[in-house]
């Protein structure tokens, strides 16, 4: 009866992160770039705990489907929260694809046990585990497994958190350092129960505590974010007075954004000073008002601020060659060095000649 207590309460709380997961892509407000991590973040937490719960309760062998892939999900967490933490980043752009590379790499090793029929799984299950395959030789991915390396690339990202949430000076500093202390205590839990499973004085009440203390830190983590709407949604009531005569509709506004978007960064068109909203918009056969309104909507800020990021990053790249600030200034599309001072500073939280020093 006690351990029955607990098996539904991790139901009930899988069902939970999986209600909430789906509130966040079904609700009527745009949301932010950034917000689709922390759906996908709470929404493969719950499907973990979903695993738990058959292992618990025994009822494992009715649905073995999903064995093993608690393993490949622990390296999902922190890239997901990282893109969560800085929005601007695409999610699944090339060049962010590495960040995901050994959740790919165990889930393409899982994929030969995942497509064999219930009965299969637990035959397979009782000789080997769901990861071995005579596709890729075993030394090749048994160190993805290791807990220690699950365990340090997580700390890595808290790491990352806790560095960048020093050094931002944005408004939502204190928000972005109270979910790098979460995720710390994600972190911690997961690393004590790898340490405990191997000790003698490990039981089964040890590991209802340990994901007990995951659980309601990863919701935690989503109703902290969620009772903060601005931080993932843009505001409806803001959207609706700016474009109330737009005829431009919010799916077509998102397509655009989308074009705008492949134009301006395959072409690197932010590089030119003098990029303005009519240029755009006569090159996409569309008015101008529409290109603002698409970038207002899906990006949630203004034109010149929306270039003006892209500006910095690049000329971050610069100062990290070596450039001085002047130079990354000009050559980055800013015609004028004391606006590059200031979107520099309110950007990244300090001068440019600071940042090089810093942290390049």
């Amino acid at each position: 009866m006690e351990h029955s207590i607990w098996w539904l309460f991790f139901a009930m709380a899988a069902g939970v992160g999986i209600f909430f997961s789906l509130l966040i892509f079904t609700r009527p407000e745009k949301p932010r770039r950034g917000t689709a991590a922390l759906g996908i973040l709470v929404l493969v937490f719950s499907i973990t705990l979903i695993q738990y719960v058959l292992h618990w309760s025994g009822n494992f062998r009715s649905f073995p489907h999903m064995a093993g892939l608690w393993q490949a999900c622990n390296y999902l967490y922190g890239p997901l929260l990282l893109f969560f933490f800085w929005p601007n980043k695409k999610l699944l752009g090339i060049s962010k694809l590495w960040h995901f590379l050994p959740f790919i790499f165990l889930l393409f090793v899982w994929l030969p046990f995942g497509i064999l029929s219930a009965g299969e799984k637990l035959e397979w299950t009782q000789a080997n585990s769901p990861f071995q395959t005579h596709l890729l030789p075993h030394d090749a991915f048994l160190l993805l497994l290791h807990p220690a390396l699950m365990v340090g690339t997580q700390m890595l990202y808290v790491g990352f958190f806790f560095y960048r949430s020093k050094k931002d000076e944005s408004e939502e500093k204190s928000f972005k350092r109270l979910i790098a202390f979460l995720f710390l205590g994600f972190v911690a839990a997961n690393a004590t129960y790898f340490v405990l499973v191997r000790t003698p004085y490990f039981n089964l009440l040890w590991d209802y505590l340990i994901s007990l203390a995951m659980t309601i830190i990863i919701f935690r983590l989503g109703l902290l974010a969620f009772h903060q709407p601005t931080i993932l949604f843009l505001p409806k009531k803001e959207q609706q007075e700016k474009y109330t005569t737009s005829s431009l509709s919010l799916a077509q506004s998102r397509v655009l954004a989308r074009r705008i978007q492949g134009l301006v960064e395959e072409e690197e068109k932010f590089l030119e000073p003098d990029l303005r909203l009519p240029w755009l918009a006569n090159q996409l056969d569309t008015s101008t008002q529409y290109v603002s309104q698409a970038i207002n909507e899906y990006f949630g800020c203004s034109f010149s601020q929306w270039i003006n990021r892209y500006r910095i990053e690049y000329a971050c790249k610069l100062l990290q060659e070596g450039a001085s600030a002047k130079e990354a200034g000009y050559q980055s599309g800013f015609n004028n060095l004391s606006t590059f001072y200031q979107v520099f500073k309110k950007e990244k939280g300090m001068p440019p000649a600071k940042y090089a020093n810093e942290v390049v």
